[in-house]
């Protein structure tokens, strides 16, 4: 019985260490998007051509959609959160497809966005079945897959 009771008293305190080491490493993950979010902020205003500045909107956009994703995954943000992250995501992924449209990484970090987007929102029902299907859609993977031929025809 007193065996029993110790085995539960440390997986108790197992599971409590473990949460907070959770909760820790979020805060501290959440701090590197923040800093993400911060430089390309800092790129986009320092950015001498086009590409410089596109280059900045991607990481940044890239890191507005990986704070609502991982904070939805931990639910520390409600649907209306995740969604108006996401928004930021993509006004500095289209931005950057304007900026600079020969880049393939352009087209990549934005496909990933709205393929990222489409799986959450099916996954947990905040949209339509339909809208997810139409963010699926815009994933732009065919766009950086012809710009991959295009550059491989000039090459060879």
């Amino acid at each position: 019985m007193i065996f029993r009771r110790a085995l539960i008293a440390i997986a108790l305190l197992l599971v409590g260490c473990a949460g907070g080491l959770v909760i820790l490493l979020s805060v501290d993950h959440l701090g590197g998007y923040q800093g993400q979010i911060d430089d390309g902020a800092r790129a986009i205003e320092a950015g001498t051509t086009d590409a410089a500045r596109a280059a900045g909107h991607i990481q940044r956009g890239r890191a507005y959609a990986e704070i609502a994703r991982y904070r939805h995954v931990m639910k520390s943000i409600g649907a209306a959160e995740y969604i108006r992250l996401y928004q930021s995501a993509m006004l500095d992924l289209d931005a950057a497809v304007r900026l600079d449209p020969n880049n393939l990484e352009t087209f990549i970090a934005r496909g990933q966005t709205y393929f990222e987007h489409s799986w959450t929102a099916i996954e947990n029902r905040f949209e339509s079945e339909d809208a997810a299907k139409t963010w699926l859609a815009k994933a732009d993977f065919t766009a950086a897959i012809d710009r991959t031929r295009q550059r491989s025809i000039i090459v060879e």
